[in-house]
């Protein structure tokens, strides 16, 4: 029981330690966004792709909890949360030029996910270094 208990301590600190990061607020923020601008695209479109994206969000949501918990596969979970961000990036763009979403809310959402890439990045190149350390 003791150690059980223990080990639920540390996964909370982690929590709150991956909660702090700005990669993870801007990530929470992306999964918002996309629930909010969800509500004023077509059903077809929202119960298809944009759904998946948000799930996909979520999903990066995760990840950075993941990496943040385990430097042996800290690059792993990087590099897949990289990928989500990208595939959510082209799909903004998407929807973007079909006028899915307004060019507005296509903006905030292609910078915020810029901003996420260039957070994940530094934190995968640092992550490397202090691998190979």
């Amino acid at each position: 029981d003791v150690i059980f208990s223990e080990l639920i301590n540390i996964n909370k600190k982690r929590r709150m330690l991956a909660e702090g990061l700005g990669i993870y607020k801007d990530t929470r923020l992306l999964c918002k966004l996309l629930l909010e601008y969800g509500r004023n695209v077509s059903k077809v479109v929202r119960f298809g792709i944009y759904e998946r994206m948000t799930e996909k969000s979520a999903r990066a949501l995760d990840l950075v909890y993941l990496a943040n918990g385990s430097m042996a596969r800290r690059v792993e979970y990087i590099d897949e949360y990289i990928m989500i961000i990208r595939e959510i990036r082209t799909f903004v763009g998407i929807f973007d030029e079909l006028a899915y979403l307004d060019v507005r809310k296509a903006t905030n959402l292609t910078k915020l996910t810029d901003r996420l890439l260039q957070f994940a990045y530094g934190w995968r190149r640092s992550s490397l270094g202090s691998s190979q350390r």
